[in-house]
């Protein structure tokens, strides 16, 4: 026997409460103070049970940290990327229209890289440069970003991070906030510190940066926004100015 439907209630606009319900929801923590990422990379470096290598797992969470890849990204990296490796440089495929390119890390990262590449592939002449820096159990023979998560929230966890911190997107989170501490410590002025970290995470713009990735000021977003429209401005300009030169050159190629 089919249950009868439950009746609608009918909604009213007189029903609109006066104020909007409260917030229950799990805020994410926006980044990691200095003694949490130093504990969970601890953690990450010396624990060897239930969460697999732990060299494997220190340098992916370096990476993510330092060049701010989401959790699908490490899983892609391929031998070929690391083709300037030697001079502290690894090509990073991004998605989600992020910028994608050759980007460098601290001396310290590309030798534990290095040294990580040279055990998993001890014979790199018979390598492919296709192979994968991250073999793992994907379609496409990489490390999954489900496999990535589940390492990085066991670190996080043995790490006694709080649990809105335990997921790996806030790694980039994490580097955007040190850097931009580090840049105010020393004096560098906002509009140059948000360009500087919006090319370093692959951001195409740096408001995407300073919007989601920061604890910025309402004056520093400002002044963000003021530089980026002053640098698009320019840019389509520019643009106009070359295309009418182009359409000038055909119409005196008509001419002639």
């Amino acid at each position: 026997m089919i249950p009868p439907k439950t009746p609608r209630k009918k909604t009213r606009l007189s029903d609109a409460p006066d104020m909007p319900p409260e917030d229950t929801s799990r805020h994410l923590q926006t980044y990691l103070a200095e003694d949490e990422w130093m504990r969970l990379l601890h953690v990450a470096r010396t624990t060897k049970k239930g969460i697999g290598d732990p060299q494997r797992n220190e340098i992916l969470i370096l990476l993510m940290y330092e060049l701010g890849l989401r959790r699908e990204e490490p899983g892609v990296l391929r031998l070929s990327y690391a083709d300037r490796l030697h001079k502290n440089f690894l090509y990073v495929w991004r998605g989600k229209g992020s910028r994608s390119d050759y980007y460098q890390l601290s001396q310290g990262t590309a030798y534990k890289l290095s040294e990580w590449i040279h055990r998993t592939y001890p014979r790199m002449k018979e390598a492919s440069p296709i192979d994968y820096i991250f073999p793992g159990k994907g379609k496409n023979g990489g490390l999954t970003g489900r496999a990535v998560y589940k390492v990085f929230n066991k670190c996080a966890e043995l790490a006694k991070l709080k649990k809105n911190a335990r997921h790996p997107h806030i790694l980039k989170r994490t580097r955007c906030q040190h850097l931009l501490n580090a840049a105010v410590e020393a004096g560098f002025s906002a509009d140059i510190v948000y360009q500087t970290l919006a090319k370093l995470v692959g951001h195409t713009t740096a408001l995407t940066t300073i919007k989601f990735y920061t604890t910025a000021t309402d004056t520093e977003k400002q002044l963000v926004e003021d530089v980026t429209a002053r640098l698009t401005q320019h840019v389509g300009a520019t643009l106009t100015q070359k295309r009418k030169k182009a359409e000038q050159d055909r119409k005196d190629g008509l001419r002639e």
